[in-house]
């Protein structure tokens, strides 16, 4: 909005000349409206059917952009998720094994200090026991020496009785082994087989030969021989019925 000025008298300064423009403004965009409507009347107002045809197709394009680079994203998220995954898989495998190859040396290390610790208290033994060796004087140790060997030497009456019934034990032990292998060889046929006496029968009993000419007299006087004339058992028992014979059986 203009501002406007007064003079003294308390007219406006310059306020026809701002009116006048604030007019030709005014009247300006009505005029223009004026033009576009009658361009606007002067133009057709039905859309072609290749423009519109067009116009779909370019929605469609864009459509279809929209949805396939949404998809590319999706699938690259997806992508970048199962490596993440896979990444975290792996990291918890190595750890494991990480976890599982310090228990292994911690055990094998553990069992190193025992065999160590265990050496250890062999070899302060036995430095005990030399040094507790060495403490005793060398006349008591020859002194004893010489009292086993004559314990050793020297046998009681107990001891030799008992060596005595030792030895004839034994050789009632290889009398009978002897005697058993004797009477496994006389026995014909026998092999020890394991724990087991093993009797071999190569001449299995059979039934006792027929004299031939028995058999010869039977084959000749014998009712089987092809020659005699025979009869079927039901015509020779109905030989002695009187009249007609049934030729058929019926039950009542």
């Amino acid at each position: 909005m203009p501002k406007i000025l007064f003079d003294e008298e308390g007219d406006a300064i310059g306020a026809h000349e701002d009116l006048l423009v604030t007019e030709e403004e005014s009247i300006q965009p009505i005029m223009n409206d004026n033009s576009e409507d009658d361009s606007d009347d002067d133009a057709p107002e039905a859309i072609s059917a290749t423009s519109a045809k067009d116009f779909i197709l370019q929605a469609q394009k864009s459509r279809k952009d929209v949805l396939a680079r949404a998809a590319a994203e999706e699938k690259n998220k997806r992508r970048q998720r199962e490596q993440r995954l896979k990444e975290q898989k792996q990291g918890s495998q190595r750890e494991l094994k990480q976890q599982q190859k310090r228990k292994l040396e911690e055990e094998v290390e553990k069992v190193g200090e025992e065999e160590d610790k265990s050496e250890e208290e062999g070899e302060e033994e036995e430095q005990q026991n030399e040094e507790s060796g060495d403490f005793l004087p060398e006349e008591l140790l020859a002194q004893a020496a010489e009292e086993e060997k004559v314990k050793r030497n020297h046998l009681k009456a107990e001891d030799l009785e008992r060596l005595l019934a030792e030895a004839e034990e034994e050789d009632n032990q290889q009398s009978a082994k002897e005697q058993r292998k004797k009477k496994r060889k006389t026995q014909a046929g026998v092999r020890q087989v394991g724990e087991y006496t093993v009797k071999v029968l190569s001449k299995r009993p059979r039934a006792p030969v027929v004299d031939q000419e028995l058999k010869n007299f039977k084959d000749n006087h014998t009712l089987h021989r092809k020659n005699l004339p025979r009869k079927s058992a039901l015509l020779q028992r109905s030989e002695g019925v009187v009249g007609k014979a049934a030729s058929q059986f019926r039950r009542r």
